[in-house]
C-alpha cells in the first residue's frame, strides 16, 4: 500500500507477519535493506538461544533485525 513516499512491506518471521513501514523521503535510514531481510531469515533458522541476551543493533534502519531478535527473546537496544 503506497501513500506518497510512505509504504509498507510485510515480512514473515517465525510464523508471524511483521509490517515494516518505509519512507523514501527519509533516506537510507527508513528503507528496509536486503541485508536486513537476509540476516532476519538467517536468525530464523540459526540454532542459537537469544532469550535474555542483550543485543545492541547499530544502524538498525527500519528495525527488522532488532524486531526479530526481540521476538526471539533478546533484550534489544536499537539506534540508527
Amino acid at each position: 500500500v503506497a501513500a506518497g513516499t510512505i509504504f509498507f512491506e510485510n515480512f514473515e518471521f517465525k510464523g508471524r507477519e511483521l509490517r515494516i513501514k518505509q519512507d523514501t523521503l527519509k533516506g537510507h535510514a527508513a528503507i528496509l535493506w536486503d541485508a536486513a531481510r537476509v540476516l532476519a531469515k538467517y536468525l530464523e533458522v540459526l540454532p542459537a538461544e537469544w532469550k535474555g541476551k542483550r543485543v545492541l543493533d547499530l544502524g538498525s534502519g527500519c528495525g527488522l533485525t532488532a524486531i526479530c531478535l526481540g521476538t526471539l527473546g533478546a533484550e534489544v537496544t536499537m539506534t540508527e
